[in-house]
């Protein structure tokens, strides 16, 4: 017997796309993750577990007998329990998620799929985003050292189009293409795009706009005032200066896909060290982060620092890349916007953007020294390289949105037409390669 897990595709531009490939899907035995509308995908062949139910560890619904975890099993996955830990701050919007909870749900989690895993032999993943609810992430870290097919779609800011990826940001398809070294013809959507980019004040992303009340929160809106107030202070933007955009938290952009650098006070920490003493840091709070994933305590950290400064998020940050000598992220959109308009970045998370021109990947306190003397003395911009990049990057991309939160950026006519391009492109990336 070989099983697959599948997870996603819930909403309802993706209604008939899951079906098709639960009905499709050559295994044994499906297992997925849904909502009660998918009850109806149930077969002898496929089993629904309900989202509401995996998402809060609640296993008692299910048939499922689980072996008890041991000390080796524990130990095994212990940086998976690292990240699962923080990544709990994203139900703290509904409920209070102290240590003991989340390590509760944690061993429920662990202890239900590596049991379900062995149990059915699966052999599969597929997911319509990067596992980062906990238990898809743990899903994730028990199969990834296993060898088996892992298959993540996941929308990308870059023309608002789908890539799907062989692992968490793996990126093998694009890595070989990248590698082949061939020069290709630019299209004008990506010309379009990097005009757009190098606009004096870029087109800002819809989801940038406003602040989204998630669960119980009355005021989301509340940091950020006390932080303008109280915390940003004036800059000389003629000064020279390294800027730093904080990403907002919870959020899979930096759980998991920063990994330990999840807690940002570590990227701050290790530029205040060796980023030469006549630059500044320049860093600047996400403008919609909220009370939930950051606390005042973060900034007083840094109250007498010598040469860290908090600054406005009323700040243009095109102006703040203009004026940088490089910029610091872990995933963010901003790395983008920084190579387009030349300047070199430091990206301490995983993202398809680590492959770029102008980009340099930062783990280690060694590659932090030298990502710092690279960008202040040795990086040469190239047009041709970032164009050719970028044009990659289109062809190993694919139209259409699997977010629904991406549905405006299309028109009436691929609204209408996007379903079937998902259902195709499942058919050719996850049942024709089985």
């Amino acid at each position: 017997m070989e099983s697959c897990i599948v997870y996603g595709f819930h909403d309802e531009n993706c209604s008939k796309t899951i079906r098709f490939m639960l009905a499709n899907l050559k295994y044994d035995k499906v297992l997925y993750v849904g909502y009660r509308d998918h009850l109806d995908a149930a077969n002898e062949k496929v089993d629904v577990l309900l989202f509401e139910d995996v998402n809060m560890a609640n296993y008692e619904n299910y048939k499922y007998l689980a072996e008890p975890l041991d000390a080796a099993i524990v130990e095994r996955y212990s940086y998976c329990e690292t990240i699962c830990l923080r990544m709990f701050d994203r139900l703290e919007f509904w409920m209070e998620m102290p240590y003991d909870k989340r390590k509760v749900f944690y061993l429920r989690h662990l202890r239900f799929w590596h049991s379900i895993i062995e149990k059915y032999n699966v052999r599969a993943f597929i997911s319509s985003n990067y596992p980062h609810e906990m238990f898809d992430f743990i899903i994730y870290s028990i199969l990834k050292g296993r060898d088996a097919s892992l298959i993540f779609f996941t929308q990308i800011e870059f023309l608002n189009r789908i890539m799907v990826d062989d692992g968490l940001c793996r990126y093998s398809a694009l890595r070989r293409s990248l590698e082949s070294g061939e020069k290709r013809r630019i299209s004008d959507e990506v010309l379009s795009y990097i005009a757009k980019k190098r606009e004096k004040v870029p087109p800002q992303p819809f989801y940038m706009n406003g602040f989204e009340k998630r669960g119980g929160q009355k005021r989301p809106e509340a940091l950020i005032k006390e932080y303008n107030k109280h915390v940003a202070r004036p800059v000389d933007l003629n000064s020279s200066y390294l800027f730093v955009a904080l990403h907002y938290q919870p959020e899979m952009t930096t759980s998991p896909l920063a990994g330990v650098f999840v807690d940002q006070q570590l990227i701050l920490e290790m530029l205040d060290r060796y980023v030469p003493d006549d630059i500044w840091i320049y860093v600047k709070e996400h403008p919609k982060q909220t009370a939930i994933g950051r606390n005042q305590a973060f900034y007083s950290e840094y109250a007498n620092s010598r040469r860290l400064r908090f600054i406005d998020t009323g700040m243009v940050t095109a102006e703040l890349i203009d004026g940088a000598k490089a910029v610091v992220t872990c995933t963010g959109t901003v790395a983008m916007e920084a190579l387009i308009r030349g300047k070199p970045v430091l990206l301490f998370g995983d993202y398809y953007y680590n492959l770029a021109p102008g980009a340099y990947t930062v783990k280690t306190r060694e590659q932090c020294v030298k990502a710092i003397d690279w960008a202040l003395h040795e990086f040469v911009y190239s047009e041709e390289e970032l164009k050719n990049f970028l044009q990659t990057v289109y062809e190993n991309s694919f139209h259409g949105f699997i977010d629904n939160a991406y549905r405006s950026c299309y028109s009436a006519a691929d609204q209408a037409a996007n379903e079937q391009n998902l259902m195709s492109l499942i058919n050719t990336m996850v049942i024709q390669r089985r």
